[in-house]
């Protein structure tokens, strides 16, 4: 009976032991994983600032689109911007929305949400 009963409190203990260190592993893998996101978000929000503030300078034209070729390109080749105009409510403004996506190799969704999101608005005298 002795025997038996030693067994089962063996058996007991590393079952609980490895379930202990089973979430340890999950905890400390989706803390990791939440840093790495977080990380990834500066940078995109960092890219979409820059972008902005070389619009702003008149380093680069103010133009629609994906864009193709930025000062990051080398750098953070899973980025990528998509730069979106409209007239402001009001006079003499335009609205410029800048999206920065993550491309983790896999086709991007249509609808696909963006890291980062940075909107200004900036005077529209031959900016377009």
């Amino acid at each position: 009976m002795r025997r038996g009963a030693l067994l089962l409190e063996t058996l007991l203990a590393l079952a609980i032991f490895t379930t202990a260190a089973g979430f340890t592993i999950m905890a400390i893998r989706d803390g990791s994983a939440s840093a790495e996101r977080a990380t990834l978000k500066s940078r995109a929000v960092d890219m979409a600032a820059s972008h902005l503030a070389s619009i702003e300078a008149g380093i680069i034209p103010l133009v629609s689109g994906p864009v193709e070729d930025s000062e990051f390109g080398e750098e953070e080749p899973e980025l990528w911007m998509d730069v979106a105009t409209s007239p402001a409510a009001f006079p003499g403004l335009t609205q410029v929305e800048i999206l920065v996506f993550f491309d983790d190799g896999n086709q991007m969704a249509d609808d696909a949400s963006p890291l980062a999101r940075v909107v200004s608005l900036l005077p529209s005298g031959g900016t377009e």
